[in-house]
């Protein structure tokens, strides 16, 4: 009994994966802003990760990009700070690292779940990044993704 249910799970992981993959395959993403970077995005990303990464460059258009240090130091601003709760912060520092090549926010999204956040992508379309950095680009979330499975594994 235990085999026949562990089987089943099996089975419905891989239709769900499967359907996944024929769906980042065979569908156009959805562009909502047409930005350089955005369109380097539909590249990369599974349409999942796309559709969550749209999701983030749409809470970017809320926040205003100041210069504190010339190609260096960045404070992104909500642009209503004054409608907001009183607990809620409106102003993220960003860093430039290795003049352009990494960049370091605040808020911490990239470190927790791998996708920049809306701050950092506010700073790239301030400074004309065509593309998101290698560097933030996390191998699990694209398309190719699978040409690292182990030997044994490579046939699922």
């Amino acid at each position: 009994m235990f085999v026949q249910k562990y089987m089943r799970l099996q089975f419905d992981r891989e239709s769900e994966e499967n359907y996944e993959e024929k769906r980042t395959r065979i569908g156009k993403p959805l562009m909502r802003a047409n930005l350089a970077v955005e369109r380097h995005a539909s590249k990369i990303y599974t349409r999942a990760m796309f559709e969550q990464f749209g999701e983030i460059l749409y809470e970017c258009g809320a926040y205003q990009v100041e210069e504190i240090e010339k190609h260096k130091t960045y404070l992104a601003i909500h642009s209503e700070a004054e409608k907001r709760e009183k607990w809620c912060r409106v102003s993220y520092m960003v860093t430039m690292i290795d003049g352009g090549d990494e960049f370091e926010c605040e808020c911490g999204q990239f470190a927790h779940m791998g996708l920049l956040c809306s701050h950092v992508l506010k700073v790239l379309d301030f400074i004309r990044a065509k593309e998101i950095p290698a560097k933030h680009i996390v191998k699990r979330w694209t398309k190719d993704a699978r040409d690292v499975l182990p030997a044994h594994l490579a046939q699922y």
